[in-house]
């Protein structure tokens, strides 16, 4: 994904755990690569992370309910429980507490002030810099309100290896063999 973050219309990014929209079984393997292409400041827009994040479960799902143009994509809340039985269940539409993984941050638009109390920091980094996020590290960015532009390139990678990709997230592929693999050994044959 390449993120425009213009000067003075740059707009946020709402926090949340990338292995919310893009997800392997039996275990999470997404990695998010962020490069910053122009310096990243706390006033153009930086990256925000909530420390000891990664080390958390997946709270909810961006699940896709059907296949072709009728196809429709919601958000499933995780419960707490065994890590093979919380996705079954999620996914499955099972009843059940999830307040224990509750995170109203998450979503939602805030502001420094905001972010700051819900344990968010700044990760302000120079252009060229590459940042890279557990898939369940808590992360954001505020709107650029300054003068500088904020452009990244943001790249997800996943294990290709004993796992695979789930079939309920909403990015699938057509593509014969699925998407296409960074590693020689599992480049296709073009």
């Amino acid at each position: 994904m390449y993120i425009f973050k213009a000067a003075r219309v740059g707009g946020p990014v709402t926090p949340h755990q990338d292995a919310t929209f893009l997800r392997t079984a039996p275990r999470q393997t997404v990695v998010g690569l962020w490069l910053a292409l122009d310096d990243a400041t706390a006033d153009n827009g930086c990256l925000w992370a909530r420390n000891g994040s990664h080390v958390e479960p997946v709270r909810r799902l961006f699940v896709r309910d059907s296949e072709g143009a009728d196809a429709a994509m919601h958000f499933v809340h995780v419960p707490p429980g065994r890590a093979e039985n919380r996705l079954s269940a999620a996914l499955a539409g099972a009843e059940t507490d999830v307040a224990h993984f509750d995170a109203p941050w998450e979503g939602a638009v805030l502001d420094a002030e905001g972010a700051r109390d819900r344990g968010f920091a700044p990760l302000p980094v120079r252009a060229g810099d590459l940042v890279v996020i557990a898939g369940t590290l808590d992360h954001m960015s505020l709107p650029n309100l300054s003068k500088n532009p904020r452009h990244t390139f943001q790249l997800h990678v996943v294990e290709s290896e004993r796992v695979t990709w789930h079939a309920t997230n909403w990015l699938q592929t057509a593509r014969p063999g699925g998407f296409l693999a960074l590693a020689a050994n599992d480049a296709p044959d073009l």
